[in-house]
């Protein structure tokens, strides 16, 4: 835990953390977008106005995970943002946005890097900027799923000569493969509070305690 962590308004454990984020998935409606099914809930979509309180609990229990020597928190613009955001104002981090950029800004920033990317809903490029050689990045995320993302900042901060140390995520999506793609791509494992299953029409619940890992190595148990 960063040693400049923010003390106050966070009062619940990492379980009641996962509980709450487990009962916002039971509650989660679930559609078919090509040959994958995805959520749609209140706290990555904002199907309704998401409460302070609740964003605040899971970033607190996320921060709580960031290694000590962590010198950038690493966060993608799109569904991630909020949570990374509030990650670096409570660790004292500093925070790099990956960008989906609709105009040449390599032209003006030097620090500009640019990967493909191709994840559950979306494939194109993301730009992240600032990133240096010799930082230690710990990625925030939403969600991992397929693991597009965790792929294409990778290839990012390889690049930029930054090391990652640690990928958290609120939540896990099993049977998507995220989980192998961030063994391959950083030789660790993921950390995320609530590990989920998304077919047709329904999501089940799969961890019963926050951050626990896959039975016998396997990603979909």
């Amino acid at each position: 835990m960063p040693k400049k962590l923010i003390k106050a308004l966070s009062h619940r454990s990492d379980q009641d953390v996962h509980d709450l984020l487990a009962d916002i998935y039971r509650e989660a409606r679930v559609i078919q977008n090509g040959k994958f099914w995805t959520t749609v809930n209140r706290f990555t979509d904002h199907t309704e106005p998401l409460a302070p309180r609740v964003l605040t609990e899971i970033a607190w229990a996320l921060a709580r995970r960031v290694p000590s020597e962590t010198s950038v928190i690493l966060g993608e613009e799109e569904k991630g943002a909020s949570i990374a955001t509030a990650v670096s104002i409570l660790t004292g981090i500093p925070l790099v946005l990956a960008r989906y950029y609709s105009y040449p800004i390599a032209d003006v920033c030097p620090t500009s890097i640019c990967t493909d990317i191709q994840h559950e809903y979306y494939s194109g490029q993301l730009i992240v900027n600032g990133l240096r050689k010799n930082q230690r990045v710990c990625i925030i995320e939403d969600t991992v799923s397929t693991g597009g993302t965790a792929r294409a900042l990778a290839d990012v901060c390889k690049r930029a000569g930054a090391r990652v140390i640690a990928l958290v995520s609120a939540v896990e999506k099993v049977n998507y493969g995220g989980r192998n793609v961030v063994r391959e791509r950083f030789g660790f494992d993921l950390a995320a509070i609530l590990r989920i299953r998304v077919g047709p029409r329904k999501v089940t619940i799969v961890s019963k305690k926050p951050w626990e890992s896959p039975v016998d190595g396997n990603p979909s148990v």
